[in-house]
């Protein structure tokens, strides 16, 4: 699956340099209940961490369209167009329908103060209700606690990702702060899926999942006889947690087969991530590293396959995008 076709909504939503990031519930939840509570009309699962959090929802929603599920996926952030951010049944929201939906949302977010993370996820929760979609796979954009996905009642299962330090100015300056902010999403009755993580977040994580009432299940990195259709050793460990999470929903009643579980992993695609392209002629690997641990796990892949090639590699060129404050 290609990128979507852009599509402009800066006249429909207010400039991040002007509201930037306000972490929050009560807005969205007065604007959703004004709304007539859209979120409540279907299941969803949800997924937090700092990196592979994109990773495992696609992992997951190819597994849930493999078995015959009507399945949306919201994604935070996007790399060229909005429409990237909603996924339905395995393609992207047009860019009509997306203002459309944003632009149903305009008086709601006026009246609410909603950032503009907030009013997207308002919005996309109103589609997907109209939808009539079975579940959804939620990525939080922030955190966790205090994200805007994270006003969904009904998160019945639950993916954790590698957590690293990333956004200190709002999370927290230690690890430690950062995994229980993160840990916010667990909720009562939940079953929590985690791959590896350090020691003092995965004392964290074990902590909040006890004092919420959460069930907190391990996994390891699949092994190299699981195909996998996104790049790099460390979506063995998004994978295995896609996985988990999957047979978490069979668990609670869910029809998704093994057969499933295996094509839905075989052919997850997501663009932009490790991914191996060619541009006038020139050999490119694309990838998205935004953090320090995701930039150590880049460098490992490249090792890797510097010493799996034949030969002496050739010279690398790197073309580097980076955010000021980053």
């Amino acid at each position: 699956m290609g990128l979507p076709d852009l599509v402009e909504l800066s006249d429909l939503l207010e400039p991040f340099s002007r509201r930037g990031i306000d972490l929050a519930l009560g807005r969205l939840e007065a604007a959703l209940a004004e709304a007539g509570h859209p979120e409540r009309q279907f299941v969803a699962v949800q997924v937090a961490g700092t990196n592979g959090k994109g990773s495992i929802c696609t992992f997951l929603g190819a597994i849930l369209q493999a078995a015959g599920l009507r399945c949306a996926i919201y994604r935070s952030p996007h790399l060229v167009s909005w429409c990237e951010r909603l996924e339905l049944n395995g393609q992207w929201i047009s860019g009509p329908d997306l203002r459309r939906a944003v632009a149903s949302w305009q008086q709601l977010g006026e009246r609410h103060r909603l950032t503009p993370f907030e009013l997207l996820t308002g919005a996309a929760f109103s589609h997907c209700a109209g939808a009539a979609i079975d579940l959804a796979v939620l990525e939080v954009g922030l955190g966790g606690r205090l994200d805007a996905t994270t006003t969904h009642p009904d998160r019945r299962v639950l993916g954790m990702a590698s957590i690293g330090l990333d956004h200190c100015e709002h999370l927290g300056s230690s690890l430690g702060a950062i995994a229980a902010e993160k840990a916010g999403v667990f909720q009562p009755g939940a079953v929590a899926i985690s791959g590896p993580q350090l020691p003092e977040v995965a004392a964290v994580l074990t902590r909040e999942a006890q004092a919420r009432g959460t069930q907190l299940r391990w996994v390891e990195p699949l092994g190299s006889d699981q195909p996998l259709g996104l790049a790099g050793q460390w979506q063995r460990t998004n994978g295995a947690v896609a996985l988990a999470m999957a047979e978490a929903l069979r668990g609670q009643g869910w029809p998704i087969p093994a057969a499933a579980i295996n094509q839905g992993l075989a052919e997850a695609r997501w663009p932009g991530r490790l991914e191996l392209c060619r541009w006038q002629g020139q050999e490119l690997l694309v990838d998205g590293a935004h953090n320090p641990p995701a930039a150590a796990a880049l460098r490992q892949e490249l090792d890797h396959i510097s010493s799996s090639t034949k030969g002496a590699p050739g010279p690398r060129r790197w073309l580097l995008g980076i955010q000021r404050h980053k």
